[in-house]
């Protein structure tokens, strides 16, 4: 009798879990179709594929009769596209058939970018200056081409996380020569030519960052440092010419675009959430990193969340990420001064998810380190494009002007703090800052990550007319 009972009561159990793991599994896929859609960047996705198609057939309508209208502008500018990542496919090929100067020229501008032209050394600053040398044609098609804007490729995004993206490394490079190339330009006291290059690494860097994924993002940040670096390092302080110094102020000024962070976070869980829950058994080996860590108990539960059965485990876990990246997504599209104290509560959050979430432990994004870069890069570029506004108004009115309200450009608030940067004037120099992430001011003492990010600058000596007009006829 009492084995009966066992029995019963046992099947009854079993009957009850059946029913509750059909019906948790039933709430969860239909709770993963509708997070599916709700973190699907339907603009990114949709612009892709379209511009997909359009270079695909670039040509758009038949012209070949008087009878057939006109192209619309969608035709034109899917023509224009299809040359554009034309133009960028064959510098890309350049690029891979020309590895070995590439490779050299690579090494050579990292280390340009350490020590700065003066801590080159002798042998390793000549080679430097013979392979750009060579490379100057190379170099005008890239400037060329970077005018031409974006897009440099065309993402397959429905890819998700296999997306390929094998121009971003050819992309960093061309930064890289730009900015060694501006750098020996401005030594040599040519700013024209020093300009357009510079110019061109703010293109470059903002064709990159129309590209909604989180590398691309950082890459653009990578490439505007160049151009920064650039003028900051090597371009004597009250030399640039005001009408040079006016043209990358301009740009500097609205290159950036802040927002673009947040559509990449968007792809970023749409990609992560969709890996997750997808229940293609080839795609089950490249969840086996996630099973690394934690005790004994975790590591052999986790042994089991690639399995068909558990599949509302894994739609668990996509909630849960994918809950996290919308507070994470949400917080970072506001000022940093105003971020700050939530990304940090947004951190723990990530942090504190229990060991079985297996996806969303493995995959933290680095949430304050993502918004504190954002804002340096900022602050970086805004400091430049005032820098040099400064200059040019010494130029004009022959002294600095005694606040940054005097200059004729908008002035942008510090991301740090929300207020004015810091402006103070140094005998015939000037210091300009931002407080920087650590929220103090150290006096202008620089660090990027531990103090205030730093301009610093000279007034130009006020020219003569006649030193004014042979100044525009040389860049002429």
């Amino acid at each position: 009798m009492k084995k009966e009972r066992f029995a019963i009561v046992a099947i009854t159990v079993l009957l009850l879990l059946g029913v509750g793991y059909i019906g948790l599994a039933s709430y969860l896929e239909a709770q993963r179709g509708q997070m599916l859609e709700l973190t699907r960047p339907s603009d990114a996705l949709e612009r892709y594929e379209e511009l997909g198609k359009r270079i695909q057939s670039p040509q758009g309508v038949d012209t070949s009769t008087d009878s057939t209208p006109a192209p619309s502008p969608a035709v034109d500018d899917a023509r224009y596209a299809h040359e554009t990542i034309r133009q960028y496919g064959d510098l890309f090929q350049q690029h891979e058939d020309n590895r070995e100067t590439s490779e050299r020229l690579m090494l050579l501008t990292q280390q340009l970018d350490r020590v700065g032209l003066d801590g080159l050394a002798p042998e390793e600053l000549d080679e430097l200056k013979q392979l750009l040398e060579l490379d100057s044609e190379f170099l005008n098609q890239v400037r060329a081409t970077a005018q031409r804007g974006g897009p440099s490729f065309p993402l397959e995004l429905e890819n998700g996380f296999k997306t390929l993206m094998p121009h971003l490394s050819p992309m960093r490079d061309f930064a890289r020569r730009l900015g060694a190339s501006a750098r020996l330009n401005a030594e040599a006291g040519d700013y024209a030519a020093a300009t357009e290059d510079i110019l061109a690494i703010l293109n470059l860097a903002e064709s990159v960052q129309e590209e909604p994924v989180l590398i691309s993002q950082y890459l653009a940040w990578v490439m505007y440092g160049s151009a920064i670096y650039a003028v900051h390092r090597d371009f004597d302080p009250g030399s640039l010419p005001p009408d040079l110094a006016a043209r990358i102020t301009a740009h500097a000024s609205t290159t950036f675009d802040g927002s673009a962070i947040a559509e990449a976070l968007r792809m970023e869980q749409h990609f992560m959430v969709s890996h997750i829950t997808d229940d293609d058994s080839e795609s089950w080996p490249d969840r086996r990193e996630y099973i690394e860590g934690g005790s004994i108990l975790t590591r052999i539960a986790r042994q089991a969340y690639d399995s068909p059965f558990m599949s509302p485990w894994r739609d668990w876990d996509a909630m849960t990420y994918s809950n996290l990246m919308d507070d994470f997504i949400e917080t970072a599209q506001d000022p940093y001064y105003e971020a700050a104290a939530n990304l940090e509560a947004v951190q723990e959050d990530f942090e504190n998810v229990s060991d079985f979430m297996v996806a969303t432990r493995s995959s933290i994004p680095a949430v304050q380190h993502i918004a504190q870069s954002r804002a340096r890069i900022q602050a970086q570029l805004d400091l430049m494009a005032i820098g040099l506004a400064i200059e040019g108004h010494a130029f004009e009115a022959g002294a600095l002007p005694v606040s940054l309200n005097e200059l004729s450009i908008p002035i942008p608030n510090d991301p740090h703090t929300g207020e004015s940067y810091v402006y103070q004037i140094e005998g015939d120099g000037f210091l300009l800052y931002s407080i920087g992430q650590d929220g103090v001011d150290n006096g202008g003492v620089h660090d990027l990550t531990a103090g205030d990010i730093v301009w610093r600058g000279k007034a130009p000596k006020k020219k003569s007319e006649e030193k004014k007009a042979k100044v525009a006829s040389a860049i002429d």
